[in-house]
């Protein structure tokens, strides 16, 4: 697998060294363009003083005198030299006095050309040289100018040499200010983390400190509170699930215990296949429960839909009243149930009545009434027992889960 650079490691670290890479290339071109437009300045500056001192001595000439000694200022980097159309010296500077001529090493042509040449007998370093052609009277006469790169070379390499020391310097700044940088922009992340670190399932209540700025670590705040919300719900609704799981199979289970020690302390022959149909029948609707509970959780994530059906809820009311009949011995009065169809889901309508009724059961005192009758709007289902009653306070509790 292909890493690329700057994908592994503190993103601080990464962050301090891109920064620095890239202030290095931008500083490093900028210093090389730098370095390179102050040498060409120096040049041309030396270029023109050659050209100007030639052209000067050149009109001298056209008018017809030639001069036998040429001055030159700062004689250790400049010269002059004027040679005939025969290649003989006419005349020259102090500086190069009695030399040869330097047409060997100096081309002559009809436009403007300088040229750079070293071994001159003027100095040791380099020069930036002219050879220029002029006519006069007494005939053709070629001169030479030369100035030398010297100063080019050491205004160049002083700019060079400040830069090597300021370079560094500045990278080592830019590096500091974006570790400085990033470190405090980072802080409320590492925050975030360390917070995040701490948090256990017995408090996701708790929240990481949202920032009232509009950026990427804001919206990551709110991203993590968003988080931890869900998580905090998720773990609730576990939490709540199980309490129902707890609650819903504890009857059918203890019915189950009940029967089967009866029968061990008892054991008779003829009632062996009553108590196991009867177990099996409690079996039955503990798996039923337990799907119950399954889909309530998975109704309550929205992820399914329920589908409905006629149902003649007369027939479920008198089965699961039969069933509650048979366990107890309230007398349970459901003369009062009517036919009537309803579209709903068999199944779960038998749940909430078997629900009800055992509630009615465990608080009743006598007696319970079942009624089903139609009405101008629907149907009413009501179970009514001589019981306490659910207090005002609490009645909104009923309908949770």
């Amino acid at each position: 697998m292909t890493t690329f650079p700057f994908t592994k490691g503190s993103v601080r670290l990464r962050t301090t060294l891109f920064s620095v890479i890239v202030v290095g290339v931008a500083v490093f071109g900028a210093s090389a363009w730098l370095i390179s437009s102050q040498r060409n300045s120096l040049t041309s500056g030396i270029q023109t003083t050659a050209l100007l001192r030639a052209q000067d001595l050149a009109s001298v000439i056209e008018d017809g005198t030639i001069p036998t000694d040429i001055a030159v200022k700062n004689e250790d980097s400049s010269f002059v030299q004027v040679i005939n159309s025969s290649g003989t010296v006419v005349a020259s500077s102090e500086n190069i006095s009695g030399e040869l001529s330097l047409a060997s090493k100096i081309p002559v042509s009809e436009i403007v050309t300088f040229y750079t040449r070293s071994e001159l007998p003027a100095g040791e370093s380099d020069f930036r040289v002219i050879g220029l052609r002029v006519q006069s009277t007494k005939g053709a006469f070629t001169i030479f100018s030369g100035v030398s790169l010297e100063p080019a070379i050491d205004g160049t390499d002083s700019l060079r040499n400040s830069l090597l020391i300021v370079m560094p310097i500045l990278l080592l700044l830019v590096g500091a200010f974006t570790w400085i940088a990033v470190g405090m922009a980072f802080r409320p992340v590492e925050d975030i983390t360390r917070m995040v670190s701490e948090i256990t399932a017995e408090d996701l209540h708790r929240r990481v400190p949202q920032l009232n700025s509009d950026d990427e670590i804001s919206y990551l705040a709110k991203t993590m509170n968003n988080m931890l919300e869900r998580l905090e719900n998720s773990d609730q609704e576990q939490r709540a699930f199980i309490g129902d799981v707890s609650h819903e199979l504890r009857s059918p289970l203890a019915g189950m215990q009940a029967q089967l020690e009866v029968h061990q302390l008892h054991p008779d022959a003829d009632l062996t296949a009553q108590v196991v149909s009867e177990v099996l029948e409690e079996v039955t609707r503990m798996n039923h429960l337990i799907n119950d509970m399954l889909l309530l959780a998975t109704v309550e994530k929205q992820r399914v839909q329920t589908s409905y059906e006629y149902v003649s809820l007369n027939e479920v009311v008198l089965t699961e009243a039969e069933k509650i009949k048979g366990k107890t011995t309230l007398e349970i009065n459901f003369s009062n149930v009517h036919a009537v169809q309803v579209i709903g889901s068999e199944r779960q309508l038998a749940r909430l009545l078997r629900n009800l009724l055992e509630n009615a059961v465990r608080f009743a005192e006598a007696n319970i009434r079942v009624s089903l009758i139609k009405t101008d709007v629907g149907v009413q289902l009501r179970i009514d027992d001589d019981g306490p009653g659910i207090p005002m306070a609490e009645r909104e509790s009923v309908f949770h889960r």
